[in-house]
């Protein structure tokens, strides 16, 4: 039988009853009715890579020293909460109406708090695959959601799921998308133990909800929002070919409500392409808008007095070995003069000047001028068709900096988390709200950053149920030059490092980098990645 219990969406009594008529489903006294839920909503949020939940809460917790010498060589533990994590932990909970799940990032081994795991940098964060990869996450994330849905399946008659993502955290979401409504793409199986099941079976996770619903008529299944920060994808060693082989161009086949879609200005890593949400927008569902910034910048994770740093060994034979302990590396000084010199995909240190990253003067002959810059030699091959090989020296460019504040991501934090409480209806009044309320509010104290928060608000919230893709700009905002440099300086990041790893070199620049530099970029409408270049 069911009462007057409000739907999580729209707010309306579920049986149409008058405000005066009684509530109570019985007359008989210390009796009990089973009460019908007429919605069930699942929101489930996936973390970033190298972002976990349990490990960013142990690292501000834990006092022991031997334990901080453990995570301080762990880096989901080193990292802060991002978006993604805060607005789970904030977001309220329901037993039979609002189930929320949360799945750890990719290279994270922790899954529950109490049991904390080594993380996994290899095959989980640079590869996105195995134990912390897709198959693995995705098909834990459905394999909660089925727990909620059959442990109420009595109650419901309309189940609403709300998906949640950050950096490959979103390329999970949106796979998870594609992967329950039954959408067809190249399976790369790279688990160690894949899920195997008959197809069109209840077991079957890929088209689940078709299954669900052809068999009960009475149950209506929908995804009804996405919200993501910064698609990353990169799943393999080759990042340019997720789109046909993890379905990820999503659109209005899988999701009945909106795609919002929050990327980043300034992220210039080669193997962090940005997959837009073009097919979405080709639907009229999505809606995507970019921030000044780098990538955990929007997505959040950053700690509060952030040094830049290299983290590279630099052994005898690396053209760093001369570089500064604790600095990072920019660029050559004079590219001109020793092109040669140059490391692929690197961004002269005139443009992070210019933009405000970095103080200072290089180029003077007294190194008091250099303020956060150093000047150092590298050794280099120059190589003429006519001549010998030859080893010169140039003089490089390194810097060390400090990023004192964390506060910018929670314009990101804001921003969605209106937009989701105008889609989803979702409340942020959960036990763990506090990082998430007084984050924003520090952010909305800020002078620089309430202003950038007013105009992106309003940005995103007048626009979001329009199709297309929008840009947070100086010019729209109204800030100087002083102002611009100094939200630079003092707030956002700069993502790229010198250094390879030995398979993929996940943090060199794009090859060929123009300026000002440019982002990669795929295009989900296109599925081959020839069609990247």
């Amino acid at each position: 039988m069911a009462i007057g219990v409000t739907n999580g969406l729209s707010g309306q009594k579920l049986n149409n009853q008058s405000d005066n008529q009684d509530a109570a489903t019985n007359s008989k006294k210390n009796s009990q009715v089973d009460i019908q839920i007429d919605t069930l909503i699942v929101n489930i949020f996936f973390d970033g890579t190298m972002n976990n939940m349990f490990n960013s809460n142990l690292r501000t917790d834990v006092t022991d020293t031997a334990a901080q010498q453990y995570m301080s060589a762990q880096t989901s533990y080193k990292n802060d909460l991002s978006n993604v994590a805060l607005l789970y932990m904030a977001a309220t909970e329901q037993p039979g109406e609002v189930e929320n799940i949360y799945i750890p990032g990719a290279g994270s081994m922790t899954e529950m708090e109490g049991d904390y795991k080594q993380d996994d940098l290899l095959k989980g964060a640079g590869l996105g695959r195995f134990k912390s990869g897709v198959n693995k996450r995705v098909d834990k994330a459905i394999k909660e959601l089925k727990k909620r849905a059959n442990a109420y399946q009595k109650k419901w008659h309309k189940l609403y799921i709300n998906v949640f993502g950050f950096s490959r955290g979103s390329f999970y979401a949106r796979h998870f998308c594609s992967k329950i409504k039954g959408k067809t793409f190249g399976w790369h199986i790279t688990d160690a133990s894949p899920m195997r099941v008959a197809r069109n079976t209840k077991d079957d996770v890929v088209g689940l909800f078709d299954y669900i619903v052809s068999r009960k008529k009475d149950k209506h299944i929908q995804i009804n929002m996405v919200g993501i920060y910064d698609t990353v994808s990169s799943e393999g060693a080759a990042h340019y070919n997720d789109v046909g082989e993890w379905g990820l161009d999503i659109g209005k086949k899988q999701v009945a409500g909106r795609i919002i879609h929050l990327t980043c200005q300034n992220d210039y890593r080669l193997h962090f392409p940005l997959t837009h949400i073009q097919q979405a927008i080709d639907d009229g569902v999505g809606f995507e808008c970019s921030f000044p910034g780098a990538h955990s910048d929007v997505g959040g994770s950053y700690t509060a007095n952030y040094y830049d740093s290299n983290e590279v060994t630099k052994d005898i034979y690396s053209s760093l070995k001369n570089m500064p302990l604790d600095y990072k590396y920019i660029s050559v000084l004079d590219a001109t003069q020793h092109a040669s010199a140059r490391i692929d995909g690197e961004i002269g240190w005139q443009w992070y000047q210019e933009m405000g990253y970095y103080k200072g003067d290089p180029t003077s002959s007294n190194p008091l001028q250099w303020g956060e810059f150093k000047v150092f030699d590298i050794p280099f091959v120059e190589t003429h068709y006519f001549s010998p090989t030859q080893i010169k020296t140039a003089k490089a460019v390194a810097v060390r900096h400090k990023t004192r504040h964390k506060t910018y991501q929670f314009v990101l934090a804001n921003i969605m988390k209106e937009v989701i409480e105008e889609i989803a209806v979702i409340k942020f009044d959960g036990k763990l709200k506090t990082k998430l309320v007084s984050g924003i509010a520090e952010m909305k104290q800020d002078e620089l950053l309430g202003k950038i928060n007013e105009y992106a608000s309003n940005l995103v919230l007048q626009n979001y149920k329009k199709s297309g893709v929008y840009q947070v700009s100086f010019d729209k905002i109204g800030l100087n030059k002083d102002q611009q440099q100094a939200l630079y300086h003092d707030y956002l990041h700069n993502s790229l490092l010198a250094n390879d790893t030995p398979m993929i070199g996940a943090n060199r620049g794009v090859p060929g980098q123009t300026t000002p530099p440019k982002r990669a970029e795929i295009n989900d409408t296109k599925r081959d990645w020839k069609d990247v270049f």
